[in-house]
């Protein structure tokens, strides 16, 4: 929201809204008024308080929105990573024991492979989240089959780091995340349409939820 000449004003000042707080939902109209509690639920029937972290979240309602942000931001960073000269793979499919995991992407930068999985979360877990993600996947069984389904799709790297993409749902990207992007080429600029994207895919969510409602 920085750069503020390459955003339409629309979406300027409704991402600043989101930003604050100030989209309206039940719990934000019902601030200084005595309403009973359930004058505030969901009203997608979730049973849950209609506030803006529910509706962003959570709510069944908003599900496709959600998936569908969280695709848009894959697609983008594995598009910028792509024009920076890096090997992408998108969801490959990465043998653990008797199972498999999907991280949306794993790239080749230099000689080292980054195992990059997306999340889009609440402001408060920005931190709890990256760590979450960095243990799914920083196993042994995982890090050694990595270099071996790189290696069969032609990318010959041994070096496993991993460097989840963590952004709140108001489009704030986690400082270690800028970090890593930063240091596989993306500038600023690059990470500015990033967090646009998901300021978009946000209100996308709310606006969703709005006209099914």
């Amino acid at each position: 929201m920085r750069n503020s000449e390459h955003v339409f004003p629309r979406l300027f000042i409704r991402g600043l809204q989101l930003r604050g707080g100030l989209l309206k939902t039940r719990v934000r109209n019902s601030r200084g008024n005595r309403e009973a509690p359930g004058d505030l639920r969901c009203r997608g029937h979730c049973g849950c308080p209609e506030s803006i972290g529910h509706i962003l979240q959570k709510c069944a309602l908003t599900h496709d929105a959600r998936c569908a942000r969280h695709n848009r931001v894959v697609q983008k960073v594995g598009k910028l990573l792509s024009a920076r000269g890096h090997t992408v793979f998108t969801e490959p499919i990465i043998p653990s024991g008797s199972t498999f995991c999907k991280p949306d992407l794993v790239v080749g930068c230099g000689s080292s492979i980054l195992v990059m999985d997306v999340t889009i979360v609440a402001t408060r877990r920005l931190v709890e989240s990256w760590n979450l993600k960095t243990e799914k996947y920083h196993k042994a069984a995982i890090n050694e089959r990595i270099p071996k389904v790189c290696e069969y799709k032609g990318l010959e790297a041994k070096d496993v780091q991993h460097a989840p993409i963590v952004l709140s749902d108001r489009g704030k990207l986690f400082r270690r995340s800028g970090m890593a992007l930063r240091k596989a080429g993306l500038t600023n600029r690059d990470i500015s349409d990033i967090c646009l994207l998901t300021t978009a895919g946000s209100l996308k969510c709310y606006d969703t939820y709005m006209r099914m409602t």
